[in-house]
């Protein structure tokens, strides 16, 4: 699959819990970027509960953003392609995600909304932004064994700014290639968990990330929010730290940062 899928917003009254330019992160990797009077959600984890993990920071995002003008996924993992979540969206709201992703997780046909399958170098028009597949280093299939066959992904979001979701993913040589330059990074800087395995950036490498990027802005994502039950006092600094550490690494780089807390926003660069 390659080229541009045209995809143009309908006039809805949107209902998205953001104001227009600037971003909310809800926690986890769920981010809402609104942009040119259009609203994205990425990998969106809109419940307390996620399996086996549950929500120690953070109030569970409200109703308000069940309407974005479009969902990104960036690969099939149940804690960025949370069906419980995605069901809760409202039926006419688009889903992107990897090629190949409804094929390995047939749920998501039943969702009833309008699937949108990328791969690296496309794009698709939502609203008024243009959402790209850049790479992603990370093992993109639902189920730890299996055929490798659908690869996770990052975004860039484009309109009168550029926005780049790294999604999951470890740092890789040609980042830079791919994303040149953003206004605004969303970088993962750690897990759910008391160790942090392959396909993961920590705080130091997410910090070289947002250099090779030439970020104006960083933001860290996907640390903080879920921890497995009755595992709170394992490495708790593993949960709670990677924010402040990164934004430590990154100034040493020269980059700016900002850490939100679960539920805050942040006007994007102009």
């Amino acid at each position: 699959m390659s080229g541009i899928v045209d995809l143009m917003a309908d006039g809805r009254v949107k209902h998205d819990g953001v104001e227009q330019g600037s971003v909310a992160w809800w926690g986890h990797a769920t981010v809402a970027v609104a942009l040119n009077r259009t609203t994205v959600l990425t990998d969106p984890v809109l419940t307390n509960r996620v399996g086996h993990l549950v929500r120690r920071r953070g109030e569970r995002p409200p109703a308000s953003v069940l309407a974005p003008d479009a969902v990104l996924l960036s690969h099939l993992h149940a804690d960025h392609t949370h069906l419980p979540s995605l069901r809760l969206l409202a039926r006419s709201v688009p889903i992107v995600l990897p090629l190949g992703a409804p094929r390995r997780l047939p749920a998501l046909r039943r969702l009833g909304c309008p699937l949108i399958e990328l791969t690296v170098g496309d794009s698709v028009e939502i609203g008024n932004l243009r959402v790209s597949a850049v790479p992603a280093e990370h093992d993109g299939r639902r189920w730890r064994h299996g055929a490798r066959d659908v690869e996770a992904l990052g975004y860039t979001i484009e309109g009168s700014t550029l926005v780049y979701f790294a999604g999951d993913t470890a740092l890789f040589d040609a980042m830079s290639e791919w994303v040149p330059t953003c206004e605004l990074a969303l970088l993962p800087v750690g897990g759910w968990g008391p160790s942090l395995g392959s396909g993961h950036m920590d705080p130091r490498s997410a910090a070289t990330a947002a250099s090779a990027v030439q970020a104006r802005m960083s933001i860290p994502i996907h640390y903080g929010t879920f921890w497995p039950a009755g595992l709170a006092r394992v490495r708790p600094h593993l949960f709670r730290d990677p924010g402040e550490s990164f934004a430590a690494e990154a100034t040493l780089l020269g980059r700016s940062t900002v850490v939100l807390d679960p539920g805050g926003t942040w006007p994007l660069p102009r």
